[in-house]
Protein backbone atom coordinates (compact mmCIF):
# COMPACT_ATOMS: atom_id res chain seq x y z
CA UNK A 1 0.00 0.00 0.00
CA UNK A 2 2.82 2.50 0.53
CA UNK A 3 4.49 2.35 -2.75
CA UNK A 4 0.84 2.98 -3.67
CA UNK A 5 0.93 5.87 -2.08
CA UNK A 6 4.12 7.14 -3.57
CA UNK A 7 3.31 6.70 -6.85
CA UNK A 8 0.04 8.57 -6.30
CA UNK A 9 1.91 11.25 -4.59
CA UNK A 10 4.26 11.67 -8.10
CA UNK A 11 1.18 11.09 -10.06
CA UNK A 12 -0.04 14.40 -8.30
CA UNK A 13 2.58 16.63 -8.87
CA UNK A 14 2.28 15.21 -12.71
CA UNK A 15 -1.53 16.41 -12.97
CA UNK A 16 -0.79 19.12 -10.61
CA UNK A 17 1.74 20.39 -13.39
CA UNK A 18 -0.29 19.89 -16.41
CA UNK A 19 -3.90 21.31 -15.14
CA UNK A 20 -4.50 24.27 -15.55
CA UNK A 21 -6.75 26.05 -12.60
CA UNK A 22 -9.22 28.81 -13.24
CA UNK A 23 -8.94 30.20 -9.29
CA UNK A 24 -8.46 33.36 -9.39
CA UNK A 25 -7.92 36.26 -6.96
CA UNK A 26 -10.92 38.75 -7.41
CA UNK A 27 -9.59 41.28 -5.04
CA UNK A 28 -7.45 41.03 -2.11
CA UNK A 29 -6.31 44.05 1.09
CA UNK A 30 -3.52 43.77 3.33
CA UNK A 31 -4.27 46.00 7.14
CA UNK A 32 -1.04 47.48 6.77
CA UNK A 33 -1.83 49.29 3.69
CA UNK A 34 -4.93 50.29 6.09
CA UNK A 35 -2.54 51.88 8.95
CA UNK A 36 -2.87 48.73 11.28
CA UNK A 37 -0.07 48.06 13.47
CA UNK A 38 0.94 44.70 14.91
CA UNK A 39 -0.93 43.43 17.94
CA UNK A 40 0.84 41.17 20.51
CA UNK A 41 -1.15 39.31 23.09
CA UNK A 42 0.98 38.53 26.30
CA UNK A 43 -1.30 38.06 29.18
CA UNK A 44 -2.63 34.62 29.74
CA UNK A 45 -5.55 34.85 31.88
CA UNK A 46 -7.97 37.04 29.83
CA UNK A 47 -8.40 37.74 26.20
CA UNK A 48 -7.05 40.90 24.67
CA UNK A 49 -9.23 41.78 20.89
CA UNK A 50 -8.17 43.56 18.09
CA UNK A 51 -10.58 44.42 15.25
CA UNK A 52 -10.25 44.14 11.29
CA UNK A 53 -12.31 45.78 9.25
CA UNK A 54 -13.42 44.40 5.87
CA UNK A 55 -15.78 45.35 3.10
CA UNK A 56 -17.78 42.85 0.94
CA UNK A 57 -19.28 44.14 -2.29
CA UNK A 58 -22.80 43.68 -3.09
CA UNK A 59 -21.66 41.93 -6.26
CA UNK A 60 -20.10 38.98 -4.41
CA UNK A 61 -22.05 35.89 -5.25
CA UNK A 62 -21.88 31.98 -3.76
CA UNK A 63 -19.56 31.02 -6.28
CA UNK A 64 -16.79 34.26 -4.75
CA UNK A 65 -15.21 32.93 -1.06
CA UNK A 66 -14.01 35.74 0.96
CA UNK A 67 -10.90 34.06 2.75
CA UNK A 68 -9.37 36.14 6.05
CA UNK A 69 -5.75 35.32 6.15
CA UNK A 70 -4.39 35.43 9.76
CA UNK A 71 -0.39 35.52 10.77
CA UNK A 72 0.32 35.46 13.63
CA UNK A 73 3.48 33.84 15.64
CA UNK A 74 3.88 32.31 18.75
CA UNK A 75 6.97 33.31 20.61
CA UNK A 76 9.06 32.28 21.92
CA UNK A 77 7.29 28.58 21.64
CA UNK A 78 3.69 27.14 21.03
CA UNK A 79 3.63 25.57 23.75
CA UNK A 80 1.23 26.01 27.00
CA UNK A 81 -2.03 25.55 24.37
CA UNK A 82 -2.51 28.96 23.37
CA UNK A 83 -5.88 29.85 21.73
CA UNK A 84 -6.89 32.47 19.32
CA UNK A 85 -10.77 32.73 18.28
CA UNK A 86 -12.51 34.80 15.63
CA UNK A 87 -15.97 37.01 16.21
CA UNK A 88 -17.74 38.05 13.04
CA UNK A 89 -19.43 41.73 13.57
CA UNK A 90 -21.80 41.33 16.77
CA UNK A 91 -22.02 38.06 17.51
CA UNK A 92 -21.72 36.88 20.57
CA UNK A 93 -20.40 33.37 19.79
CA UNK A 94 -16.81 32.71 18.38
CA UNK A 95 -16.77 31.97 14.63
CA UNK A 96 -14.15 29.87 14.87
CA UNK A 97 -11.10 28.98 17.76
CA UNK A 98 -7.77 28.60 16.31
CA UNK A 99 -4.75 26.48 17.86
CA UNK A 100 -0.86 26.48 16.65
CA UNK A 101 -1.46 23.43 15.17
CA UNK A 102 -3.53 25.24 12.25
CA UNK A 103 -1.46 27.67 11.35
CA UNK A 104 0.78 26.36 8.00
CA UNK A 105 4.10 29.03 8.08
CA UNK A 106 2.31 31.00 10.50
CA UNK A 107 -0.65 31.60 8.15
CA UNK A 108 -4.31 30.42 8.94
CA UNK A 109 -6.48 30.40 5.85
CA UNK A 110 -9.93 31.08 7.19
CA UNK A 111 -12.83 31.14 4.53
CA UNK A 112 -15.97 32.63 5.47
CA UNK A 113 -18.67 30.87 3.63
CA UNK A 114 -21.30 32.46 1.39
CA UNK A 115 -23.74 34.61 4.07
CA UNK A 116 -21.56 35.00 7.53
CA UNK A 117 -20.55 38.49 5.86
CA UNK A 118 -23.22 41.16 4.97
CA UNK A 119 -23.33 43.22 2.08
CA UNK A 120 -21.07 45.99 2.96
CA UNK A 121 -18.69 46.90 5.81
CA UNK A 122 -17.96 44.18 8.15
CA UNK A 123 -15.86 43.96 11.65
CA UNK A 124 -13.61 40.40 12.36
CA UNK A 125 -12.95 41.03 15.96
CA UNK A 126 -9.14 38.66 16.74
CA UNK A 127 -8.69 37.45 20.28
CA UNK A 128 -6.21 35.61 21.90
CA UNK A 129 -5.14 34.22 24.91
CA UNK A 130 -1.28 33.54 25.77
CA UNK A 131 -0.06 30.56 27.21
CA UNK A 132 1.93 31.05 30.35
CA UNK A 133 5.52 32.61 29.62
CA UNK A 134 4.79 33.11 26.01
CA UNK A 135 3.13 35.53 23.77
CA UNK A 136 1.31 35.99 20.04
CA UNK A 137 2.47 38.38 17.72
CA UNK A 138 -0.91 38.71 15.23
CA UNK A 139 1.08 40.96 12.79
CA UNK A 140 -0.65 43.85 10.52
CA UNK A 141 0.09 42.28 6.82
CA UNK A 142 -2.41 39.59 7.29
CA UNK A 143 -4.99 39.91 4.51
CA UNK A 144 -8.38 39.56 3.19
CA UNK A 145 -9.71 38.85 0.05
CA UNK A 146 -12.10 37.44 -2.45
CA UNK A 147 -11.37 34.34 -4.44
CA UNK A 148 -12.50 32.08 -6.96
CA UNK A 149 -11.10 28.27 -5.20
CA UNK A 150 -11.75 25.00 -4.40
CA UNK A 151 -13.65 24.40 -1.28
CA UNK A 152 -13.47 21.16 0.95
CA UNK A 153 -14.89 22.57 4.10
CA UNK A 154 -14.07 20.33 7.69
CA UNK A 155 -17.96 18.58 7.60
CA UNK A 156 -17.95 16.93 4.60
CA UNK A 157 -15.05 17.87 2.12
CA UNK A 158 -13.51 14.31 2.93
CA UNK A 159 -15.53 11.65 4.44
CA UNK A 160 -16.02 7.92 5.27
CA UNK A 161 -19.11 6.00 3.95
CA UNK A 162 -19.12 2.62 5.64
CA UNK A 163 -21.58 -0.20 4.60
CA UNK A 164 -21.66 -0.93 8.45
CA UNK A 165 -20.65 0.29 11.79
CA UNK A 166 -21.23 -3.00 13.73
CA UNK A 167 -19.58 -5.18 10.93
CA UNK A 168 -19.37 -8.41 11.44
CA UNK A 169 -15.92 -10.36 12.92
CA UNK A 170 -13.96 -11.68 10.09
CA UNK A 171 -16.69 -11.04 7.31
CA UNK A 172 -15.42 -8.42 4.46
CA UNK A 173 -17.12 -5.10 4.24
CA UNK A 174 -16.58 -1.96 2.23
CA UNK A 175 -15.21 1.78 3.08
CA UNK A 176 -15.81 4.71 0.55
CA UNK A 177 -13.90 7.71 1.13
CA UNK A 178 -14.70 10.44 -0.20
CA UNK A 179 -13.89 14.00 -1.43
CA UNK A 180 -16.29 16.67 -2.17
CA UNK A 181 -15.54 19.85 -3.23
CA UNK A 182 -17.82 22.79 -2.61
CA UNK A 183 -15.73 25.61 -4.04
CA UNK A 184 -16.13 27.35 -8.09
CA UNK A 185 -13.06 25.86 -9.14
CA UNK A 186 -12.17 22.41 -10.02
CA UNK A 187 -9.52 20.67 -8.00
CA UNK A 188 -6.81 18.48 -8.68
CA UNK A 189 -5.91 15.61 -5.67
CA UNK A 190 -4.27 12.86 -4.49
CA UNK A 191 -6.54 10.54 -2.07
CA UNK A 192 -5.43 7.52 -0.02
CA UNK A 193 -6.97 5.44 2.57
CA UNK A 194 -4.25 6.60 4.98
CA UNK A 195 -1.36 8.65 5.64
CA UNK A 196 1.99 6.93 5.04
CA UNK A 197 3.53 8.90 7.68
CA UNK A 198 1.13 7.32 10.24
CA UNK A 199 2.69 5.23 12.64
CA UNK A 200 -0.29 3.72 14.12
CA UNK A 201 -1.36 0.69 13.58
CA UNK A 202 -4.91 -0.55 13.82
CA UNK A 203 -4.56 -4.77 14.58
CA UNK A 204 -8.06 -4.86 15.55
CA UNK A 205 -8.88 -4.59 11.61
CA UNK A 206 -6.95 -4.69 8.26
CA UNK A 207 -7.36 -3.62 4.44
CA UNK A 208 -8.41 -6.66 2.35
CA UNK A 209 -7.78 -4.91 -0.93
CA UNK A 210 -9.78 -2.73 -3.75
CA UNK A 211 -8.97 0.98 -4.72
CA UNK A 212 -7.08 2.08 -1.57
CA UNK A 213 -5.61 5.17 -3.22
CA UNK A 214 -6.42 7.68 -6.32
CA UNK A 215 -5.44 10.70 -8.19
CA UNK A 216 -7.45 12.82 -9.78
CA UNK A 217 -9.43 16.02 -10.40
CA UNK A 218 -12.96 16.92 -8.34
CA UNK A 219 -14.68 19.13 -10.54
CA UNK A 220 -16.36 22.02 -8.72
CA UNK A 221 -19.61 22.54 -7.24
CA UNK A 222 -22.03 21.04 -9.75
CA UNK A 223 -25.48 23.07 -8.60
CA UNK A 224 -26.02 26.21 -6.35
CA UNK A 225 -28.81 26.38 -4.26
CA UNK A 226 -31.62 29.38 -4.46
CA UNK A 227 -29.87 30.57 -0.85
CA UNK A 228 -26.17 30.43 -2.35
CA UNK A 229 -24.66 27.32 -1.10
CA UNK A 230 -23.63 24.58 -2.51
CA UNK A 231 -26.53 21.84 -3.07
CA UNK A 232 -24.29 18.99 -5.08
CA UNK A 233 -20.54 19.16 -4.89
CA UNK A 234 -18.32 17.52 -7.00
CA UNK A 235 -16.98 14.47 -5.71
CA UNK A 236 -14.00 12.00 -6.01
CA UNK A 237 -13.55 8.50 -3.63
CA UNK A 238 -12.00 5.69 -3.43
CA UNK A 239 -13.65 2.26 -2.40
CA UNK A 240 -11.90 -0.79 -0.97
CA UNK A 241 -12.95 -3.61 1.35
CA UNK A 242 -11.61 -3.97 5.17
CA UNK A 243 -12.27 -6.66 8.05
CA UNK A 244 -12.59 -6.69 11.50
CA UNK A 245 -9.95 -8.86 13.22
CA UNK A 246 -12.09 -8.64 16.37
CA UNK A 247 -15.28 -8.18 18.46
CA UNK A 248 -14.29 -4.55 19.91
CA UNK A 249 -15.10 -1.33 19.37
CA UNK A 250 -12.89 0.88 17.23
CA UNK A 251 -11.82 3.91 15.31
CA UNK A 252 -10.50 3.67 11.93
CA UNK A 253 -7.64 5.26 10.83
CA UNK A 254 -8.34 8.60 8.87
CA UNK A 255 -8.08 8.69 5.53
CA UNK A 256 -6.16 11.73 3.48
CA UNK A 257 -6.10 13.77 0.88
CA UNK A 258 -3.59 16.37 -0.85
CA UNK A 259 -4.73 19.70 -3.09
CA UNK A 260 -3.00 22.70 -3.86
CA UNK A 261 -5.25 25.76 -2.80
CA UNK A 262 -5.67 29.25 -3.63
CA UNK A 263 -2.53 30.37 -2.48
CA UNK A 264 -0.23 28.30 -4.77
CA UNK A 265 0.17 26.19 -1.44
CA UNK A 266 0.01 22.60 -0.83
CA UNK A 267 -2.70 21.05 1.86
CA UNK A 268 -3.03 18.21 3.62
CA UNK A 269 -6.84 16.92 4.97
CA UNK A 270 -7.16 14.87 7.11
CA UNK A 271 -10.97 12.68 7.09
CA UNK A 272 -12.76 12.17 10.24
CA UNK A 273 -12.24 8.88 11.99
CA UNK A 274 -15.58 6.90 11.84
CA UNK A 275 -16.18 4.73 14.98
CA UNK A 276 -17.28 1.24 14.51
CA UNK A 277 -18.15 -1.90 16.85
CA UNK A 278 -17.17 -4.87 15.27
CA UNK A 279 -19.65 -8.19 16.26
CA UNK A 280 -19.25 -11.58 16.80
CA UNK A 281 -20.64 -13.26 13.77
CA UNK A 282 -22.28 -16.07 15.62
CA UNK A 283 -24.37 -13.36 17.69
CA UNK A 284 -27.22 -15.10 18.12
CA UNK A 285 -27.02 -18.05 21.29
CA UNK A 286 -28.82 -20.49 22.37
CA UNK A 287 -29.82 -21.73 25.72
CA UNK A 288 -31.46 -25.25 26.44
CA UNK A 289 -33.76 -24.62 29.48
CA UNK A 290 -35.23 -27.73 31.39
CA UNK A 291 -38.27 -27.42 34.08
CA UNK A 292 -36.54 -30.76 35.96
CA UNK A 293 -32.91 -32.15 35.17
CA UNK A 294 -34.90 -36.17 35.53
CA UNK A 295 -38.07 -37.57 33.82
CA UNK A 296 -39.66 -40.76 33.25
CA UNK A 297 -39.48 -43.32 30.91
CA UNK A 298 -42.48 -43.05 28.49
CA UNK A 299 -43.62 -39.44 29.70
CA UNK A 300 -43.46 -36.09 27.47
CA UNK A 301 -41.37 -33.83 29.23
CA UNK A 302 -41.64 -29.52 27.69
CA UNK A 303 -37.91 -28.16 26.90
CA UNK A 304 -37.77 -24.73 26.12
CA UNK A 305 -35.18 -22.96 23.92
CA UNK A 306 -34.15 -18.89 24.41
CA UNK A 307 -32.28 -17.06 21.80
CA UNK A 308 -30.61 -13.72 22.28
CA UNK A 309 -28.80 -11.85 19.99
CA UNK A 310 -26.27 -10.09 20.96
CA UNK A 311 -25.70 -7.96 17.31
CA UNK A 312 -27.61 -6.40 14.61
CA UNK A 313 -30.28 -7.25 13.60
CA UNK A 314 -30.63 -11.27 12.03
CA UNK A 315 -33.46 -12.64 9.87
CA UNK A 316 -34.34 -15.94 9.10
CA UNK A 317 -33.39 -17.84 12.07
CA UNK A 318 -34.01 -21.88 11.93
CA UNK A 319 -33.58 -23.56 15.26
CA UNK A 320 -33.82 -27.46 15.32
CA UNK A 321 -33.56 -29.22 18.87
CA UNK A 322 -31.06 -32.10 19.08
CA UNK A 323 -31.53 -34.84 21.54
CA UNK A 324 -31.77 -38.75 21.23
CA UNK A 325 -35.22 -38.49 22.36
CA UNK A 326 -38.37 -38.83 20.45
CA UNK A 327 -39.82 -35.10 19.02
CA UNK A 328 -43.27 -34.74 19.46
CA UNK A 329 -44.42 -32.28 16.49
CA UNK A 330 -41.87 -30.44 14.58
CA UNK A 331 -38.25 -30.75 15.60
CA UNK A 332 -37.50 -27.22 14.30
CA UNK A 333 -38.83 -23.69 14.42
CA UNK A 334 -38.17 -20.40 12.60
CA UNK A 335 -37.97 -16.97 13.93
CA UNK A 336 -38.38 -14.54 10.85
CA UNK A 337 -36.51 -11.25 12.76
CA UNK A 338 -34.69 -11.04 15.89
CA UNK A 339 -33.44 -7.72 16.46
CA UNK A 340 -30.82 -6.22 18.67
CA UNK A 341 -30.51 -6.86 22.27
CA UNK A 342 -34.06 -9.42 21.73
CA UNK A 343 -34.62 -12.50 22.89
CA UNK A 344 -36.89 -14.89 21.92
CA UNK A 345 -38.50 -18.59 23.43
CA UNK A 346 -39.30 -21.69 21.39
CA UNK A 347 -40.76 -24.60 22.76
CA UNK A 348 -40.67 -28.08 21.81
CA UNK A 349 -41.71 -31.56 23.77
CA UNK A 350 -39.85 -34.81 23.60
CA UNK A 351 -39.74 -38.15 25.59
CA UNK A 352 -37.56 -40.98 25.87
CA UNK A 353 -39.46 -44.92 26.33
CA UNK A 354 -35.78 -46.28 27.66
CA UNK A 355 -34.19 -44.71 30.87
CA UNK A 356 -30.79 -43.31 30.50
CA UNK A 357 -28.88 -40.58 30.02
CA UNK A 358 -29.86 -38.08 26.89
CA UNK A 359 -28.18 -35.10 25.50
CA UNK A 360 -29.80 -31.86 24.62
CA UNK A 361 -28.80 -29.16 22.26
CA UNK A 362 -29.89 -26.95 19.49
CA UNK A 363 -28.92 -26.41 15.97
CA UNK A 364 -29.05 -22.22 15.13
CA UNK A 365 -28.84 -21.36 11.24
CA UNK A 366 -29.09 -17.91 9.58
CA UNK A 367 -27.07 -15.86 6.91
CA UNK A 368 -26.02 -18.86 5.58
CA UNK A 369 -23.93 -20.19 8.36
CA UNK A 370 -24.87 -22.71 11.42
CA UNK A 371 -23.86 -22.50 14.85
CA UNK A 372 -24.28 -25.03 17.90
CA UNK A 373 -25.57 -23.66 21.19
CA UNK A 374 -24.88 -25.08 24.30
CA UNK A 375 -26.52 -28.75 25.53
CA UNK A 376 -27.53 -29.96 28.49
CA UNK A 377 -28.52 -33.61 29.98
CA UNK A 378 -31.33 -34.77 31.29
CA UNK A 379 -31.76 -38.20 33.13
CA UNK A 380 -34.77 -40.48 32.46
CA UNK A 381 -35.48 -42.87 34.63
CA UNK A 382 -37.96 -46.29 35.27
CA UNK A 383 -41.08 -45.51 36.42
CA UNK A 384 -41.99 -46.04 40.24
CA UNK A 385 -45.43 -47.78 40.77
CA UNK A 386 -47.83 -45.64 41.38
CA UNK A 387 -50.68 -45.65 44.58
CA UNK A 388 -53.26 -47.43 41.58
CA UNK A 389 -50.88 -49.72 40.63
CA UNK A 390 -49.92 -50.40 44.30
CA UNK A 391 -53.43 -51.10 44.80
CA UNK A 392 -53.94 -53.55 41.88
CA UNK A 393 -50.62 -55.62 42.66
CA UNK A 394 -52.04 -56.17 46.35
CA UNK A 395 -55.64 -57.08 44.90
CA UNK A 396 -54.33 -59.47 42.58
CA UNK A 397 -51.71 -61.10 45.83
CA UNK A 398 -55.00 -61.49 47.67
CA UNK A 399 -57.04 -63.00 44.94
CA UNK A 400 -53.87 -65.91 44.63
CA UNK A 401 -54.05 -66.20 48.28
CA UNK A 402 -57.82 -67.00 48.30
CA UNK A 403 -57.39 -69.38 45.66
CA UNK A 404 -53.79 -71.36 47.04
CA UNK A 405 -56.19 -71.66 50.45
CA UNK A 406 -58.91 -73.22 48.60
CA UNK A 407 -56.65 -75.11 46.40
CA UNK A 408 -54.61 -76.58 49.55
CA UNK A 409 -56.89 -76.65 52.43
CA UNK A 410 -60.46 -77.41 50.69
CA UNK A 411 -59.17 -80.73 48.67
CA UNK A 412 -58.68 -82.81 51.99
CA UNK A 413 -62.54 -82.40 52.86
CA UNK A 414 -65.26 -84.67 50.37
CA UNK A 415 -67.45 -82.84 48.44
Amino acid sequence: MGNNWKYCIALFALLLAGYITSAATISEQDFKSQGKQDFYISDSNVFSCKDFDVSLPADTNAEIFPVFSLRAKFLPSEAGNPLITLFINSQKEAFAEYRPADFRNGVARIVLPFGTLRVGDNTIRVCGKAAPGNSIWITADSTFGLYEMPYFPKEGGLEFQLESTKPRVKVPFDIIAVARNFGSVDAPISLSYRRIDLREALPEASVLGGETSKTGVVEKCREWSTGGKCAVPGELRISYKAVANKAVPMSLLPAVMVFMNAFGEEEQFISNRPAIEAIDSNRVSGQVLLENDKAVAGQKMPLKIVLKNTGVQARGIKVTLRTGMEISGQDSQEVPVLNEGQSQELRFEAGATQPGNYEISCLIEYEGEQYSCPGTTILVEKPALSIEMAGALLLTLAGLGVLAYFYYFKKDYPA
